[in-house]
């Protein structure tokens, strides 16, 4: 229930949390009672959620109007920051292999890497061109991260130590 619809629901299994972004508000749920813990307003078109529990820090993609990335504490849900990023920022993970939150835009093109610690205010994120609209990606633990893009029906891999694009599958 409630306002708006949804992309991407992210589980915090530890903490037993469900994270709904809810295009202009993220919903904050106990995953054994269905309780709304929290609600973070303020997002244009969010579409994802990131946590990386031990900076107490979660991240949600804000893919409406200009683009950022919301910044907000994971115990109180308040927000932190907006750091800028391109229009459409849509799916989002956090590599704890690599200790990089990664985000696409698909009107941007791009993957985004930024450290979790980064200044929620005055943060910039590195982009790097992936050669068409990217939806969503997954990390292998290993370095490297898979993201499809979906104008090309192709799955690009990009190398994070060298922030290049190493290979696109069919």
């Amino acid at each position: 229930g409630g306002e708006g619809a949804w992309d991407y629901l992210t589980v915090d299994a530890p903490s037993h949390r469900l994270y709904v972004p809810r295009t202009t508000h993220t919903q904050v749920i106990d995953e054994e009672s269905g309780k709304v813990l929290g609600d973070i307003s303020g997002q244009k078109g969010a579409h994802g959620v990131a946590v990386v529990p031990k900076l107490n820090r979660g991240f949600i993609t804000d893919g409406g109007g200009t683009g950022a990335i919301i910044v907000f504490d994971l115990k109180t849900y308040a927000v932190l920051g907006r750091i800028q990023t391109v229009p459409d920022s849509d799916g989002i993970i956090y590599d704890a292999s690599q200790n990089l939150v990664l985000a696409v835009s698909g009107d941007g093109g791009t993957l985004m890497t930024f450290r979790p610690d980064i200044d929620p205010v005055n943060g910039k994120v590195v982009s790097i061109d992936l050669g068409g609209k990217p939806e969503f990606l997954a990390a292998d633990g290993a370095g490297k991260v898979f993201i499809n893009l979906e104008d090309k029906d192709l799955v690009a891999v990009v190398d994070l130590k060298s922030g290049k694009v190493i290979n696109r599958w069919p």
